[in-house]
């Protein structure tokens, strides 16, 4: 190849290639330093969330089970909790929603597990529900509204249990390792 007349040296081509070369690997290790950042950021957000989810569904199931054990033991009528029953439907088909779109975008088993047992907390007060119609329509098979009232507040108190154990499973998993917090500054 000339340049103005004069034929370019190995002297001039081999730097200029080697030069090239490390430029290309240092923008590919860009590149990936971008791509893997913005996965643990993705990442990072999605347990956040989960974390968040967690503890929301915790307080929300806490403050339905007291109403919930009142219908249970018949202290209050069917009619009258169907507030509390629809609003704890509500908000957890809404907690659900967030924990399974938290559970797509990250790869912690915890988090999947997190929203299985938001699922199974909502299949249970659905349950409750169709147990407090059942004793609202009036009499119908003996027991059968109570039962399944009865059945769907164990199963709803053990999938609290169970929301509670995955949130500090993740909330676990959030908090730095001890490694690498910096040392205290003397």
């Amino acid at each position: 190849m000339e340049v103005s007349g004069q034929r370019m040296s190995a002297n001039v081509i081999l730097p200029v290639a080697v030069f090239a070369g490390m430029g290309g690997l240092v923008l590919y290790a860009l590149w990936r330093i971008v791509v893997v950042g913005g996965e643990a950021r993705r990442e990072a957000q999605a347990m956040r969330v989960a974390s968040d989810v967690a503890h929301r569904a915790d307080a929300c199931i806490s403050v339905m089970a007291a109403e919930l054990d009142r219908l249970r033991h018949g202290r209050v009528a069917p009619a009258a909790s169907a507030g509390c029953v629809a609003s704890g439907l509500s908000q957890l088909r809404s907690l659900a929603d967030e924990g399974r779109s938290s559970a797509t975008q990250s790869r912690s088993p915890a988090v999947a597990n997190l929203a299985e047992d938001l699922d199974r907390a909502l299949r249970s007060l659905e349950l409750i529900e169709s147990g407090r119609q059942q004793l609202a329509s009036g009499p119908g098979q003996p027991g059968d509204g109570e039962q399944s009232v009865k059945r769907g507040y164990l199963n709803l108190l053990h999938a609290r249990d169970s929301i509670r154990r995955r949130g500090a499973e993740v909330g676990a998993s959030i908090a730095p390792a001890p490694a690498l917090r910096a040392a205290p500054r003397r």
